[in-house]
């Protein structure tokens, strides 16, 4: 009798602690049902299986012990459960959403185009009536802006019964509305092809002489603007020559430019950066001398003849008789260097 009371305490501790999660889940139930009632439903009949009275008549009937882990696992169960049902019972009322909000979408586009071929109906309708009562009024005005060449006005008219008024008689008078604005388009667009001319003419005028590719665009243009007139096509022809001539005499003068660059980078090539002697004419030199270690060189010229240069080179050194004495050799070389003669 000792342990009882210990043991009872325990008992109802257990019993509040299950009390308190049952009643806890049953909120969660409550909040979870407002998304989804499906989910909230499972959450809550968990909630009452869990409390104490109601375990504990299940375990007795299922005649089971293992109170505490059955009573978790069946929390954790509910709980997965529960959030699956909630996702998937939210897609499905999502989809059912969209599903209706396109439903009403298309019914209020097809309410929108029934009232909007309605309102033409009207319209037309109205226009029919109006031209019915006031046709000899319609007839006339449109005559007369078409005899007083007023397009404008017959436009403003034709664009109001043409496509709904198919009555002979507005038939004919709209047939000499057509012939008019194709007359009144005919001469706009003369007027503007004259005054296109007129202006590539001017800018002509302020050409500069060498301006070829310029003049040949609008002498092309001119050209096409005014096909009979034989002086564009003449000049057209006549600027292209000459854009081509000028363009082969730049050709001609960059080869050249670029010829006479390789042929003196050949010749400078040949001639030391140092002092400016010729490197093979000064070896020569000092081969030809009694004392080669006396060499001193005084200067270095050159004369450019197209296919060779000559170059002369003056020089201080020792004689047969050891004086020092200035002497000039002058001896010939080809564009690479080599030696070709000496000059006397």
């Amino acid at each position: 009798m000792g342990y009882a009371l210990p043991i009872e305490q325990d008992k109802r501790n257990l019993d509040m602690m299950w009390w308190a999660g049952s009643i806890g889940l049953l909120g969660l139930g409550i909040y979870v049902g407002i998304t989804s009632w499906i989910a909230g439903l499972i959450l809550v009949g968990f909630a009452v299986l869990i409390s104490p009275y109601a375990f504990t008549q299940t375990l007795e009937k299922l005649k089971l012990t293992d109170k505490l882990h059955a009573r978790v696992l069946i929390v954790l169960f509910a709980m997965i459960w529960s959030t699956y049902v909630l996702v998937v019972h939210t897609n499905m009322i999502a989809t059912e959403q969209k599903a209706q909000a396109e439903l009403e979408t298309q019914q209020t586009a097809k309410r929108t185009e029934e009232q909007r071929i309605e309102a033409e109906k009207i319209r037309v309708e109205g226009i029919r009536q109006g031209y019915a009562a006031d046709k000899e009024k319609v007839l006339s005005d449109f005559g007369a802006a078409i005899d007083a060449g007023d397009i404008g006005k017959a436009s403003a008219l034709h664009n109001q019964y043409a496509l709904i008024i198919k009555d002979l008689e507005f038939v004919a008078v709209d047939t000499r509305f057509k012939a008019l604005q194709a007359k009144v388009e005919q001469t706009q667009k003369e007027k503007a092809r004259l005054d296109r001319i007129a202006f590539l003419q001017g800018q002509i005028k302020i050409l500069a002489a060498t301006e070829y590719a310029t003049a040949i665009t609008i002498y092309g243009e001119l050209t096409k603007l005014d096909p009979a007139n034989k002086s564009y096509q003449q000049n057209l022809v006549r600027f292209t020559k000459a854009e081509d001539a000028a363009r082969e005499k730049t050709r001609k003068a960059e080869a050249l430019a670029t010829e006479r660059a390789e042929h003196q980078k050949k010749i400078e090539a040949q001639f030391s950066g140092w002092d400016g002697s010729h490197r093979n004419l000064e070896q020569m030199i000092k081969d030809s001398m009694n004392d080669p270690d006396s060499y001193e060189h005084v200067e270095t010229r050159y004369i450019d003849k197209g296919t060779y240069i000559r170059v002369f080179c003056t020089f201080r050194g020792k004689n047969a008789f050891g004086g020092i004495v200035k002497n000039t050799k002058a001896a010939d070389f080809d564009l690479d260097g080599s030696y070709m003669r000496e000059v006397q």
